[in-house]
């Protein structure tokens, strides 16, 4: 997904908005022809609630009833609370069904569960700079063996590429067909996984040659991927992480991403480092650090000085590609059609 810079400039999304998302099934009636017996559902999807708290389902009877079933998060609640209990974040999801004799109607809502402390406030020192090719739409980037492995977005110059760090010459190439849009890179067994954005293909290569040694199809869009050498973790630009299993390319469980304040929408480029996920956020000069397990961002990282220093930054996109030597603890950043490559190191 694209969207016009104008309209979210430095867009780090925390907090669940003043709509309810797509999709989103809050507090509606089941069916139009239902009878009216509870109204009012509480709590609501723009309530948030932290470890430790105690959530009431709460509803107005409009009649006297036999009985109320309530279920949260697919499980019988007799007594209509939830208690919040560890670190996972999301959102919670809750039906109440009233029963007077032969007539019933349920009506179901949500609410969620968000970080129960702001994450830690960091930002970056620039320790080198290297040369970037300025053509290059990063949409993923990664290191191995010496080199940086990069996938480049935009239909028609769209490609996989090798590049020397020092130089930022481009030693290896494979040029994908114009329809497609690439995106987000990573290295697993000796195979490199990069996504496209809406193509619905995720195409399979050998790190050494580049040939194409499988594909698989993809609902929904591709955005940032990578692995904690055993599984495959995507973004598709929502606030939510799927976890796939390389071997066949199926998708086993998904986290959903949130602060203290809420959910963080737009999640873009993927590196897995030291046991967490770092995440480039579209649109923004911000780099979240994600519990893989909970979904909570434990830190931001503020990037804003980098766009001070690219020598393009009329002509250049975003922040985004995140890469890291796990050998030597460097990590380097660039943007989209940037022409510059930063070595950083991380700072309070």
């Amino acid at each position: 997904m694209r969207i016009n810079l104008s309209l979210l400039l430095s867009l780090i999304t925390f907090g669940c908005g003043s709509s309810a998302p797509k999709n989103t099934p809050v507090a509606t009636q089941a069916a139009v022809s239902q009878p009216e017996l509870i109204t009012a559902l509480k709590p609501s999807y723009r309530e948030t609630f932290r470890k430790g708290d105690r959530v009431k389902i709460e509803f107005t009877e409009l009649q006297s009833l036999d009985s109320i079933i309530i279920t949260i998060n697919g499980v019988l609640a007799p007594d209509g609370v939830f208690t919040v209990t560890g670190d996972k974040v999301g959102r919670v999801a809750y039906s109440v069904k009233a029963l007077k004799g032969e007539q019933e109607q349920t009506l179901g809502g949500e609410f969620w569960v968000v970080a129960a402390k702001p994450p830690l406030q960091e930002s970056i020192a620039i320790v080198k700079r290297y040369p970037h090719d300025k053509k290059s739409y990063t949409q993923g980037l990664l290191f191995h063996n010496g080199l940086l492995y990069e996938s480049v977005g935009q239909r028609g110059r769209s490609a996989i590429q090798a590049v020397e760090i020092e130089s930022g010459k481009i030693v290896k190439k494979k040029e994908l067909d114009k329809k497609y849009f690439g995106e987000g890179v990573t290295l697993l067994g000796g195979k490199l996984y990069q996504l496209t954005w809406e193509e619905g293909v995720v195409f399979v290569y050998d790190v050494e040659d580049f040939d194409k040694v499988s594909q698989y199809p993809l609902a929904g869009e591709g955005w940032g991927i990578t692995t904690d050498g055993t599984w495959l973790y995507l973004s598709d630009g929502s606030h939510k992480i799927y976890k796939y299993d390389p071997d066949g390319f199926k998708k086993i469980s998904q986290i959903e991403v949130a602060t203290d304040s809420g959910k963080v929408d737009y999640i873009n480029e993927l590196e897995w480092i030291d046991g967490k996920i770092w995440a480039n956020i579209y649109l923004s000069n911000n780099i979240v650090v994600i519990d893989p397990q909970s979904g909570m961002v434990e830190r931001v990282i503020d990037c804003s000085i980098l766009e001070r220093n690219i020598g393009n930054r009329s002509r250049a996109d975003v922040l985004n590609g995140i890469a890291y030597n796990p050998a030597t603890k460097q990590l380097w950043l660039t943007g989209k059609d940037w022409d510059t490559l930063f070595e950083v190191k991380v700072v309070r």
